[in-house]
Formats: C-alpha cells, structure tokens, sequence
C-alpha cells in the first residue's frame, strides 16, 4: 500500500510539473478519477485487492482532509434526487502531497506497517472524506453503505449471517445483501 501511495502522490507532483501548457489539471484529474475508480462501498472491503483500496482510500481521504478535493452534496430541483458536485484546488497540491510523502517516509522509517492503518483510520471519519466518497460511490447504482449512514461499520445481519455460510469463499455483492434474488424475482 505504502508503494502505491507513494506512485499515487508522485504522480500527481508530476502533473503539477508538467511542461504540457495548462493541462496540469487533466492530468491531476485523471489521476483523481482512477483513484475513486478503486474505492468500493463498505460492504465490498472484505473482498476487495485490500492494497490498492487501502492506497486509494489513504489518498482520497488526504486530498480531501486537505481541501485539495472537495465535494457537495446537494438535492436536483428538478428531479429532488441527491447529486454531487466536485472541484479541486489543484493549486495546494504541492504542500498536501509533500506532507503525505513526509508522513509516508515516517511510517516506512519507523517499520511499523500499523501506523498505515491508524492514518487509514484517522482519514476516513473526516466530512470531507465522507463526502468525497458518497460522491464517487453515487456513480456505482447500489446502496450506498456509509459509516455515517449507519452509526457503524458493521454488515447487516443478514449479510454477516450469509458470510459466515460462505464458508471463506467470496459472494458476488447482490448475494451477499440478499438483493441479487429480490433482483431475479
């Protein structure tokens, strides 16, 4: 996870570099965009490539924290669903990402992997994050599970009864909350 947090922010340096006559953005964009593209609702971390989601998570929740990223939630007039609107202030790019490479050295110096999963922790309670990531998961068409959402973490006990049936063998999202037959029908 370490490695991919330190590709992941010294991609987005390198776009903030670039000699590409204003497309700095597009590049930080992209960037932004593959990291959402790895983030999954609550339910799926169990099974999810936990590198990876860990790395984009970490990532997400920092930009975020630091007002690089920020999103906002608002209800459509017109249709009253629940929509998102997000921009970036690309332009603190640069402090935001040489803390968290000064922060990720730290962890790496100080040999202790934990310390990922407390900064993990620490990032994903924040509004900011929590928005950021209601945002990326409107996209997905499911249920959205949110810490905030529910008061905790935990899977419905329904779910957690369908797991612990499964025998260490991963279930399909729809099987899992039990809407895959509610689907079918």
């Amino acid at each position: 996870s370490v490695r991919l947090l330190l590709a992941d922010t010294g991609a987005l340096l390198g776009c903030r570099r670039a000699q590409c006559s204003g497309r700095q953005d597009s590049c930080c964009w992209s960037i932004v965009g593959r990291l959402a593209s790895e983030l999954r609702p609550w339910e799926d971390f169990m099974g999810s490539d936990t590198s990876p989601l860990l790395a984009a998570t970490v990532q997400v929740a920092w930009l975020a924290d630091a007002e690089v990223l920020v999103c906002e939630e608002f209800e459509a007039e017109e249709t009253g669903e629940i929509t998102c609107e997000c921009a970036a202030n690309f332009d603190h790019l640069q402090d935001s990402a040489s803390q968290l490479l000064e922060l990720l050295m730290d962890i790496v110096l100080a040999g202790d992997p934990m310390n990922l999963q407390k900064t993990f922790a620490q990032l994903i309670p924040s509004d900011g994050f929590q928005v950021v990531y209601s945002c990326a998961q409107q996209g997905l068409g499911t249920r959205r599970y949110l810490a905030m959402d529910r008061g905790d973490i935990e899977l419905p006990a329904e779910a957690a009864e369908r797991l612990a049936k499964s025998s260490g063998v991963a279930l399909p999202l729809g099987e899992l909350l039990g809407t895959a037959a509610a689907a079918d029908a």
